[in-house]
């Protein structure tokens, strides 16, 4: 939980493994593989690019409301 001047965001993180792609991790968070922009945002610092992910990355997983 993180929280910013009268907001709180809750996030969860996950761990790359082997085969993975942000389409995917959005996919078994969220049930919809296109909202993989929202993991990609929350990871600007860590990420050249939505497809520059490497195994053993700690992601931050955003909450999203209404999933």
């Amino acid at each position: 939980v993180v929280q910013q001047a009268g907001k709180t965001v809750q996030y969860r993180f996950y761990t790359v493994q082997r085969g993975d792609s942000l389409g995917a991790i959005a996919h078994k968070f969220y049930g919809d593989a296109a909202k993989f922009t929202q993991i990609y945002e929350a990871n600007r610092r860590l990420l050249p690019g939505p497809d520059q992910i490497r195994v053993g990355q700690r992601l931050t997983i955003p909450a999203i409301t209404g999933v």
